[in-house]
């Protein structure tokens, strides 16, 4: 398998060192190309491969995350409950239990996949795999999550956030629900 990281290569700063990641780009049929860094696909808009966790608790509650102020794009907003992008060589499957072994601050039970995003301007670019999982059931802090964190919401919660505080929410968590693919069916 090639490696997931270049060398790292000096930035303006001559204190500081970049490593850019490795990532595989794609046509407009998800089929790669070849592989760059991922700071060059992103600002390139170039097609490449992402993934999107959502955590549920009991009560068919979604984790929503909380971007840090200090983030690049959409800093503050409600996103995903975490995503990630697909390494060179890796799998959606791997790279999505890798976000969200480190990204979630709580344990979750088995990912199951539930579906792909197209790559568009709303998932910057990316072919997105969506995958479901539970809150461990033994794991308390997900229950009390700060907001600074992030907040749980079922389905009416989130439709009125989408309704009445759009700005509040990243377009990739909007493009979701829009696509279906935010709740579960039974919990509608």
């Amino acid at each position: 398998m090639p490696p997931a990281y270049k060398p790292a290569t000096k930035t303006s700063s001559p204190d500081q060192l970049v490593i850019s990641r490795l990532i595989e780009v794609v046509d407009g049929k998800d089929k790669v190309l070849g592989a760059m860094p991922l700071h060059d696909a992103h600002k390139q808009s170039i097609r490449h491969r992402g993934v999107t966790i959502l955590a549920f608790r009991p009560g068919h509650k979604l984790y929503l995350s909380k971007r840090p102020a200090r983030a690049p794009q959409y800093p503050g907003r409600y996103d995903v409950s975490c995503s990630g992008h697909v390494n060179l060589g890796e799998s959606r499957m791997a790279a999505a239990q890798r976000a969200a072994g480190y990204k979630l601050p709580f344990g979750v039970e088995r990912l199951v996949e539930h579906g792909m995003l197209e790559a568009c301007h709303q998932t910057g670019h990316e072919f997105v795999g969506v995958y479901w999982t539970r809150v461990a059931g033994g794991d308390a802090s997900a229950l009390h999550v700060s907001e600074t964190e992030g907040l749980f919401v079922d389905h009416d919660e989130f439709l009125l956030l989408k309704d009445e505080f759009r700005d509040l929410l990243t377009p990739e968590l909007v493009h979701l629900f829009e696509q279906d693919c935010l709740f579960p069916p039974n919990t509608k």
